[in-house]
């Protein structure tokens, strides 16, 4: 049985079309009969339609097809119905279909130019009624009427095929593979394909909306003087850091904003160039505090797991007015991140003495649900919740000595889909990783700390030979958390049962997710 596309005539079809549709439906599974196929590459007009074009071994055949009784009369062609209503058909169908067939092969071979060779042509059916013509614009031996109506479509076909082989001397058949080829740049299947970039672009928006909602917690503390702030990566306390600066410098207050690396005091500093009376820094530009100004009136720390690490209190202290016991600050932190130490630890307990407000900021709002969960996954640490839903994440894995190729790889499937140069970031563990790549891949290459605070629309991580020691594991959450949407991960293959543990293990951490 013939292949129908579509698989039923259409609703508005007629009599006759239904007729001549379950007619060749009879042809064996080697032909393909297209039904109502539109034709927009016409010579004459805007828009046509072609009702049957069958392929086939025995070649391309089109064929049109008219109800009721046909006439012409001066030229002009008539179809009148069996209530009597008589409706023009203007040129007729044999101009009609023969300009479509001449569109359709002419779009076929410049498309398969082997075509050339192969049978093609048209056909008229006119089912209800005699055609007794045979003149310049009509040939005899290329339609059939009432008085075929028993013909099998077998015999229909070969009709076909003879008339035309002769007539263009094109004898060539088609293979079931070519068949397919044809029907393909004729009415290809279109498959599913959600568009990566709508994904960014939903996300984005939904980030937005979710930021909004974290301010709202800070809001509802904006009186308290004192406040930690804790949360894991993705969870926006970055830019809440930054909204607090704003609101605290707008009331006339000069404000100290520290965070840990430079690449984070640029982006503060681009989004606030404007603002007065705030000072931005990086935990390395500590000893400008007392060139820019003896004293503040806020004190906010950004990534304070890193900065008071390193950074003693006390010195800070110095700088606000009021103190750590009267002064107004803000100490936002990661309690997935950070090094174990005597510092952070004496700093965090001194904080601690004077009572300050503490804000859980638990939701992931930046990045999404599949990030979160690879993250939380790859660092060991009790699933991040929250997060919107996203593009799954891609672990690749790879020989070392074929990681370059992947790398790019990965780089071009993502520009492909239609995914920018700039919103992509490939980042290794360390700065010696990166000299270790010959490749460029067309797109920014950094490491873990120089993305700390930062974050990109698509992330490739790569460089990690184990995840089991601490170190590799930070690596690890710092990285692929600066993901917002999409996070391929690339890892030798010889740790791919190692990932599958950990993911495990994470289960078993998080039993009701």
């Amino acid at each position: 049985m013939a292949r129908f596309v579509p698989a039923k005539p259409a609703h508005n079809s007629s009599e006759a079309e239904s007729w001549l549709f379950r007619k060749l439906s009879y042809l064996s599974d080697d032909y393909v009969v297209l039904h109502s196929l539109g034709l927009i590459r016409h010579d004459h007009k805007n828009w046509s339609e072609i009702d049957f074009t069958i392929v086939g071994p025995e070649g391309v055949f089109l064929i049109e097809v008219k109800g009721g009784i046909i006439s012409r009369e001066n030229g002009d062609w008539y179809t009148t119905t069996k209530n009597g209503k008589k409706d023009s058909l203007g040129r007729g169908p044999f101009f009609q279909v023969g300009g479509a067939e001449a569109a359709t092969r002419r779009f076929l071979e410049d498309r398969l130019e082997w075509l050339n060779k192969v049978t093609m042509g048209y056909w008229v059916y006119t089912p209800d009624c005699r055609l007794d013509v045979d003149d310049l614009g009509v040939n005899a031996e290329c339609f059939f009427d009432a008085s075929s109506s028993g013909t099998d479509a077998n015999h229909l076909v070969g009709r076909m095929r003879s008339f035309w082989a002769n007539r263009r001397g094109r004898t060539a058949r088609l293979s079931a593979h070519e068949v397919q080829l044809v029907v393909n740049e004729l009415c290809a299947d279109i498959y599913e394909m959600p568009s990566l970039r709508r994904r960014i672009n939903d996300v984005a928006e939904r980030i937005h909306a979710a930021t909004e909602e974290q301010q709202k917690i800070l809001d509802a503390a904006v009186e308290m003087p004192r406040l930690i702030i804790k949360g894991p990566a993705g969870s926006g306390k970055s830019t809440i850091a930054l909204i607090d600066a704003r609101f605290h410098a707008s009331a006339g207050s000069k404000v100290l904003l520290l965070c840990q690396g430079i690449g984070l005091r640029d982006l503060f500093r681009l989004n606030i160039e404007h603002v007065p009376n705030v000072t931005i820094l990086s935990m390395a530009e500590i000893g400008l505090i007392e060139e820019i100004s003896p004293t503040f009136d806020v004190l906010i720390i950004d990534e304070a797991q890193d900065v008071l690490e390193k950074i003693p209190l006390s010195r800070l202290e110095k700088s606000l007015i009021g103190g750590v016991e009267n002064g107004i600050w803000r100490v936002f932190l990661d309690p997935f991140q950070g090094n174990v130490s005597a510092e952070l630890d004496d700093s965090m307990e001194r904080l601690g003495q004077v009572r300050p407000g503490v804000l859980n900021m638990n939701r992931n709002v930046r990045t999404t649900s599949q990030i979160a969960v690879a993250s939380s996954a790859l660092a060991f640490v009790d699933r991040i919740t929250g997060g919107i839903d996203g593009p799954e994440v891609e672990f690749v894995y790879h020989e070392d000595y074929d990681i370059e190729n992947e790398i790019q790889n990965c780089v071009d499937s993502l520009v492909s889909e239609e995914v920018r140069h700039e919103e992509i970031v490939i980042i290794v563990p360390d700065e010696l990783r990166r000299r270790q790549f010959e490749m460029s891949f067309g797109v920014r290459i950094a490491t873990t700390s120089q993305m700390k605070g930062l974050e990109s629309v698509a992330v490739i991580f790569v460089g990690l030979a184990e995840i089991q020691n601490v170190e590799s594991r930070k690596s690890a959450y710092i990285s692929c958390t600066r993901a917002t949407t999409i996070l391929k991960v690339l890892f030798p293959r010889s740790l791919q049962s190692e990932i599958s543990r950990a993911y495990a293990a994470l289960a078993r951490r998080n039993p009701t997710h």
